[in-house]
């Protein structure tokens, strides 16, 4: 049971691996905006930091939910006695 589950882990990790790299290239695009002081700042940064925290923590979660799961699925695993 282990092998399926690592073996369905690394088929999600490229299942998402396109929306993990339009998020993280989002992010990044939205730093100079967010670092600007010139002409028209004082109307973009107020707009690019809502969405900047948004794709953060969409990225965050990406990445967090996955590991969670499977050190839950193998807490659960060792607390049934398998290995």
């Amino acid at each position: 049971m282990g092998a399926r589950r690592n073996q369905f882990a690394r088929l999600a990790d490229y299942s998402v691996l396109l929306p993990r790299l339009t998020t993280g290239t989002t992010t990044l695009a939205l730093l100079p905006v967010l670092t600007s002081t010139g002409r028209g700042a004082d109307i973009m940064i107020p707009m690019a930091i809502p969405i900047f925290g948004g794709m953060t923590l969409v990225y965050l979660t990406m990445f967090t939910v996955p590991v969670l799961y499977a050190l839950v699925e193998e807490w659960k695993l060792k607390m049934r006695g398998g290995s």
